[in-house]
């Protein structure tokens, strides 16, 4: 299984930033990250799924898909659905 948004840890922890720009590089990693694995998901589901063959392409993730993900993923034409 593949997860998709960002990540959150298990265990309560807690990020000290020096600077507003510390955070912004931190949170554009993030969602580097995130677009990364969600492009090899759309990849994926273009292998897949051809026009000739006519197949259907649905993302299920019981943690959660972010809003931007399910963007990214309906614009490709592939399901996506958070538990």
């Amino acid at each position: 299984m593949l997860p998709v948004g960002v990540r959150r840890s298990e265990a309560n922890s807690t990020f000290v930033y020096s600077s507003a720009e510390e955070r912004d590089r931190l949170v554009a990693a993030e969602r580097k990250f995130t677009d990364d694995k969600v492009r090899k998901i759309i990849d994926f589901k273009n292998f897949v799924c051809t026009p000739e063959n006519g197949r259907s392409f649905v993302v299920i993730n019981e943690k959660g898909i972010d809003p931007l993900s399910l963007d990214m993923l309906a614009k490709a034409s592939a399901g996506g659905v958070r538990g």
